[in-house]
């Protein structure tokens, strides 16, 4: 199977074309996955930072108006 110099050309952009779609297509559902873990481990850092405070707060001081009311 002898291909002259346009034919090569050829088959050589299309493999360029095809093996770049596939690139950019392969990153940008990386990119789309990574943005979406950053989103939840930011909503779960801002839960913990915030909500584990209050909770312990609000635990001791029902804790303590228990013990007041003693």
């Amino acid at each position: 199977m002898k291909y002259n110099f346009h034919q090569q050309r050829e088959l050589i952009a299309e493999e360029i074309e095809r093996v770049g779609n596939s690139m950019i297509e392969t990153t940008m559902d990386k990119v789309v996955s990574l943005i979406r873990q950053t989103i939840i481990y930011f909503v779960l850092l801002v839960v913990v930072l915030f909500g584990v405070p209050f909770v312990l707060g609000f635990s001791f001081g029902r804790m303590r108006l228990g013990r007041k009311k003693e």
